[in-house]
């Protein structure tokens, strides 16, 4: 590759990023001087050839990912200009970087998701209220891919055109196995063409709670607000407990809205929110069953979701009847089948 070298103000460059590598700085040297390129191929040249010197220069993986993310940005774009890819290499250090590349993209999968949105609920505030969560997204022609790393790593997909799935999963890299809210029909089509055993999965009910739909007033005197310390009874009890689900657990708790009742000191039942906002974890120990306990937390939660203007809504595993009848109860709109499943 021929560069061409010039002098460079070092005062703009982040010396913890560069280091006194020439190479790094020839790289930056010949990405100031190609502002006619815009993004030609030379732009991402450039940039593809600055992330290759710098992997293995002990870089976080956070500032790694923010390359790729630069370089996938870049070659996306249409009307970058080279030294707004400057500033944003610029600012990896700040943390600003991320949410910069990111914005465009997410706010024209929001703009996708919105055609349908109680269909699309669970992407739709992934992005709006965890964003943070979010490590990779893809527009695929009516497409969405959404990675995101929570209790594990997880891949979200909507389509409306089932003729970009072979699109869709040449984007899967070999670590994506596992997948979060796909509906039933589309991760039939996923698992025929990945031609893999399924390591596990879950089918479950979606219910939403329509705008329309009154709930019934409740006792609030015995309600009281989860705190961290209580994250570990409701984590013992959770059916999908693992070595990791605590931590989980913990973050859904401080940073959502979760409430609980308690006897005696003790808590007996509770209801939180995941991070995709959807409602869950919830569970009454067994003698305090048949009281109205979870009707009660489920309202006061829900209550809580239409003062912030969230549309409440939550995933039942098919055979669990109770949660079925009580979704039902409460005017809950079955809206069809989803999934999370895994394949080896």
């Amino acid at each position: 590759m021929d560069f061409k070298y010039e002098v460079l103000d070092l005062k703009k460059l982040d010396p913890k990023l560069l280091g006194d590598d020439p190479e790094l700085l020839l790289v930056f040297h010949t990405m100031r001087d190609i502002h006619d390129a815009k993004l030609g191929e030379s732009l991402c040249s450039s940039l593809n050839y600055l992330s290759r010197c710098l992997d293995g220069k002990g870089l976080t993986d956070e500032v790694k990912e923010t390359l790729i993310a630069t370089i996938d940005y870049v070659n996306k774009s249409k009307n970058v200009e080279v030294d707004d890819i400057v500033d944003m290499l610029y600012k990896l250090d700040d943390g600003e970087v991320k949410d910069t590349v990111l914005t465009a993209e997410v706010n024209k999968a929001l703009e996708m998701l919105k055609n349908q949105k109680t269909k699309n609920l669970s992407m739709i505030y992934t992005l709006e209220k965890n964003l943070e969560s979010v490590t990779d997204i893809k527009i695929i022609n009516d497409s969405v891919m959404i990675w995101k790393k929570t209790d594990a790593e997880w891949v979200m997909i909507d389509t409306e055109n089932y003729g970009d799935i072979d699109l869709i999963m040449s984007e899967l890299k070999p670590k994506d196995k596992k997948f979060n809210c796909i509906r039933k029909d589309l991760s039939d089509i996923i698992l025929k063409k990945v031609l893999s055993n399924v390591d596990w999965m879950e089918t479950t009910y979606r219910f939403y709670l329509p705008d329309n739909v009154s709930l019934p007033k409740i006792d609030e005197s015995e309600i009281i607000e989860l705190k961290e310390e209580d994250a570990q009874i409701v984590d013992d009890y959770w059916e999908y407990k693992d070595e990791n689900s605590l931590k989980y657990v913990k973050e859904m708790i401080v940073k959502n809205p979760s409430v609980g009742i308690k006897k005696d000191g003790k808590l007996i039942a509770w209801v939180s929110i995941h991070e995709d906002i959807a409602m869950g974890f919830a569970y009454v120990i067994d003698e305090y069953r048949g009281k109205g306990y979870a009707k009660t937390l489920t309202t006061h939660i829900c209550n809580i979701l239409r003062s912030k203007n969230i549309i409440p809504f939550l995933y039942v595993v098919t055979d669990n009847t109770k949660s079925v009848g009580l979704s039902k109860s409460l005017g809950f709109v079955n809206d069809g089948q989803f999934r999370w499943f895994s394949y080896i």
